[in-house]
């Protein structure tokens, strides 16, 4: 799982990075924290079908620590 909540920009770099790690073997990549403009460029470049794509909850969904 790689959480990319903190990534403001992917560039071809990036891009390349994840298609590595995906096909690297050790199983599926996830990404998690996925902003819009991240999520956009993932559907446009196809690469949503090879990595397990999480999105950040929705405002509200967040989950609160007890105490």
């Amino acid at each position: 799982m790689i959480d990319v909540a903190g990534v403001a920009l992917c560039d071809s770099s990036g891009l390349s990075a994840f298609v590595l790690i995906g096909r690297g073997g050790a199983g599926p990549v996830r990404l998690t924290g996925v902003n819009s403009q991240l999520q956009h460029l993932l559907d446009r470049t196809g690469l949503t079908e090879l990595l397990a794509v999480e999105a950040p909850p929705a405002v509200g969904d967040e989950v609160r620590e007890a105490g």
